[in-house]
């Protein structure tokens, strides 16, 4: 079976130039000629080549400006192109080379070397691409998983909401629709990062704000008796930190629902996420003006699920909950580096 060529694709308005290049080359690549950038241009993206020469010095649209133009085709820009002149300009090579060009060849062309660097860019060029869909292939499993993952904490919900309805006893229905805020609040994680395809980081205001509208339209708050305030600055973090800060706030707007405004009281619910003053820390805030915290909230603290959850999850994030007056929650935190593992 015959070894396909590699295609070479050579614009020069000189057919001498052309010919000698066809002598030189010929025996080793596949060769098409042009004689001008447009005519270049219309036949590389006719039939796209591993690798373009490209004349320097041609009358009208030059070799500088054919490479803007071969760069501005989608189907073109991943191509290497390598400029050849007759100048030996050190000013000419900055110039090309400064442009995005794969390598610059001054002529009289020595074959043997002009040979080898076009085997060295075209082989170059190959793993590169091989790179780029290894690459496409694992944010494509990564998103896949994320999907899957956010799918199956849905089914965990609704299996949860169902035997809830089911149920007869009002502390078990509450127990069951406690454990879906938390599942809801991690399979908005995954279905962020599905959306985004980031894998590293999160946007953590935006999941935030996710989080808190999910948490109000869940609990079938209307708007004008209690409304949500969100001061939220963009900030990434890591999966791990987003994680545990997601669920602290679905834990914290749930309790506010349920003890800060009893009996149709309408108020509001503040979240607020900001840097602190020295920048190396962040803090976060989730305050409500209901009725505040009971005197025996020590006491409640030790024997509440939800509240016990919410200081280890503020733990998770690398700080610790602070209660502060009325009912105000603060956790101050330092943001993680946000790498992929490895």
């Amino acid at each position: 079976m015959k070894t396909q060529l590699h295609r070479i694709l050579a614009i020069d308005d000189t057919p001498a130039n052309l010919l000698a290049l066809d002598g030189l080359l010929s025996n080793e690549f596949d060769l098409q000629f042009a004689t001008s950038g447009p005519a270049g241009i219309a036949l590389a993206l006719k039939c796209p080549p591993d690798l373009i020469l490209l004349d320097v010095m041609m009358p009208g649209i030059d070799g500088y400006e054919t490479f803007k133009l071969l760069a501005a085709q989608p189907m073109l820009k991943a191509i290497p192109v390598v400029f050849v002149t007759a100048l030996n300009d050190f000013d000419a090579e900055v110039a090309g080379l400064s442009l995005g060009a794969a390598d610059f060849i001054t002529k009289p062309i020595n074959a043997t070397i002009a040979r080898q660097r076009i085997r060295n860019l075209i082989e170059r060029k190959r793993e590169q691409d091989a790179l780029q869909q290894a690459l496409q292939e694992k944010v494509a499993l990564l998103k896949e998983v994320h999907h899957r993952v956010k799918n199956n904490l849905q089914v965990i919900t609704s299996l949860l909401r169902m035997e809830g309805k089911g149920s007869e006893h009002s502390h078990t229905q509450a127990v069951l629709n406690d454990m879906q805020g938390r599942i809801r609040a991690m399979a908005l994680l995954h279905e962020s990062i599905y959306q985004n395809g980031t894998f590293a980081w999160v946007d953590l205001a935006s999941y935030l704000k996710k989080v808190a509208t999910q948490v109000f339209v869940a609990l079938a708050v209307s708007p004008s008796h209690i409304r949500l305030h969100l001061q939220l600055d963009e900030l990434q973090v890591s999966l791990d930190q987003a994680m545990p800060c997601g669920m602290l706030v679905s834990e914290l707007i749930s309790n506010a629902f349920k003890h800060g405004f009893p009996g149709g009281r309408s108020g509001e619910v503040c979240i607020e996420l900001r840097p602190l003053e020295d920048g190396a820390m962040w803090q976060l805030r989730v305050s409500d003006n209901g009725i505040g915290l009971p005197e025996n909230f020590e006491w409640a603290v030790q024997h509440s699920l939800g509240l016990q959850l919410a200081s280890s999850l503020a733990g998770q994030m690398g700080g610790c909950l602070d209660v502060g007056p009325g009912a105000t929650f603060t956790v101050q935190f330092k943001v993680e580096p946000t790498t992929l593992p490895t």
